[in-house]
């Protein structure tokens, strides 16, 4: 990189994958770790493993896939130029929660829409619900491809 560094890169060397990142890495054997970081010229400058579960259940991905909604949306305002001194974490002391009785969070994407999808199973495992947000909410699902529109079933 000429004359640039790490928090001040030249556009004219940045990659379109640059920027800062979030990862959630799942192997065959089930063990989980969710990454944050900072790739500059397609190397990684920065990171921090946020977590790292071996042998994690569904109910343990997904809430690190939950997590990972989140630091999806602080690496965007990051790569916008913020920084994490305005962060304001301050919303969160008075904010709850959405408690679902009974269900956890299984899945996340973004669906050709642009809306975020969210998949829950219920403690027995047997039922499912997507909501998908500003379309539809399917409940009682027995299998996750049963929806309303199919089409849209593309999680990454």
């Amino acid at each position: 990189m000429t004359q640039a560094s790490v928090t001040n890169p030249d556009f004219f060397d940045f990659c379109p994958d640059d920027g800062w990142f979030v990862e959630l890495k799942v192997d065959k054997d089930g063990n989980a770790e969710l990454l944050f970081g900072l790739r500059v010229e397609q190397v990684i400058r920065q990171h921090k493993v946020i977590n790292q579960i071996k042998q994690a259940s569904p109910v343990e991905i997904g809430a690190l896939k939950r997590k990972l909604i989140l630091l999806e949306g602080v690496a965007e305002f990051l790569n916008a130029g913020g920084t994490p001194m305005e962060i304001p974490f301050s919303i969160f002391t008075d904010a709850t929660g959405i408690n679902f009785d009974g269900w956890h969070y299984f899945d996340t994407w973004t669906n050709q829409n642009g809306n975020r999808v969210h998949e829950f199973v219920n403690d027995a495992g047997d039922k499912f619900v997507r909501w998908v947000r500003y379309e539809y909410v399917d409940a009682n699902l027995k299998d996750l491809k049963e929806t309303t529109n199919d089409d849209e079933y593309d999680p990454a």
